[in-house]
């Protein structure tokens, strides 16, 4: 889930016939994401977003339930937040749904569901800061891209973000609402990156620009929430047309509150941790 402050945001196998390859290029889905703003969140286009995924952590009695999100940046590796797998060590309790719109189903077309072998959360993690948010994923078997599982793109390493006010999106099955139910179906939401100077503005001393940095409104309504954590905030290259992935799901007052906004782990920050693991990103 969202690590939030304060007040609140099966066995490897395919599921059904494979569908044909996608182009390996990364942050070129097959199916095109709905992109006009809105107001608030809304649907996804069913596998638009071809890099997200559901994880999921099975309890010792019952169903195995969705908790965080993630994405695709290698055909063996899941990004994802630090706090999700903060203490974790044990891969065998945990699941990775790709190329799924609606986590609760299992027969939706060239669905996955597969194990994980490895997690690596990064070692300068900080549970009291929510500092070096970020974990890899080693899956149980690698991934062959088509339609609706493909990965998204890599920032170079601290590269600069888009300038103030960039509109980025959001993605995940998280609470619609503060306090309220988790969607079924994969959302999407249209915020606008926030300068350093607001975002410590919104939380005194607790934002470390290195790597972090805030997205949304200031008179809130749009943001992410519990269970969105791990989750992707990508930015369409203007020129190339390609997605790119500026950061990871991490923490923030609440959800969508007026004054707070959602701060995000920078991606461009953890490239060095990230090619320690996966050679091809």
């Amino acid at each position: 889930m969202k690590f939030i402050i304060a007040s609140a945001l099966l066995m490897a196998t395919c599921l059904a016939d494979p569908l044909p390859a996608a182009p390996a290029a990364c942050g070129t889905p097959a199916i095109k994401p709905d992109t006009t703003k809105i107001v608030g969140g809304k649907d996804a286009i069913p596998y638009s977003w071809p890099w997200q995924v559901a994880l999921f952590k099975k309890p010792f009695f019952g169903t195995a339930y969705q908790f965080c999100a993630g994405t695709i940046i290698d055909p063996d590796w899941i990004m994802t937040a630090g706090h999700c797998f903060y203490g974790e060590n044990v891969t065998s309790k945990f699941q990775v749904k790709l190329g799924v719109f609606n986590k609760s189903k299992n027969d939706e077309p060239g669905e996955l569901v597969l194990n994980i072998t490895e997690i690596h959360v990064n070692p300068k993690y900080d549970p009291n800061k929510i500092t070096f948010d970020i974990t890899l994923l080693k899956l149980s078997e690698s991934v062959k891209y088509t339609d609706h599982i493909s990965p998204v793109c890599l920032p170079a390493q601290d590269e600069d973000l888009p300038a103030d006010g960039s509109d980025v999106f959001v993605t995940g099955w998280g609470d619609t609402t503060e306090g309220g139910k988790d969607s079924q179906t994969l959302k999407q939401v249209t915020v606008p990156l926030v300068s350093t100077a607001d975002c410590k503005k919104a939380y005194p001393g607790k934002i470390y620009p290195d790597t972090q940095f805030c997205a949304g409104l200031p008179g809130g309504g749009k943001d992410s929430c519990q269970g969105d954590s791990g989750g992707p905030v990508v930015y369409q290259d203007p020129k190339k047309g390609t997605w790119k992935q500026l950061g990871i799901v991490s923490w923030g007052r609440g959800c969508a509150e007026a004054k707070y906004y959602g701060v995000y782990s920078k991606v461009s920050a953890y490239i060095d941790f990230i090619h320690q693991y996966v050679t091809g990103s």
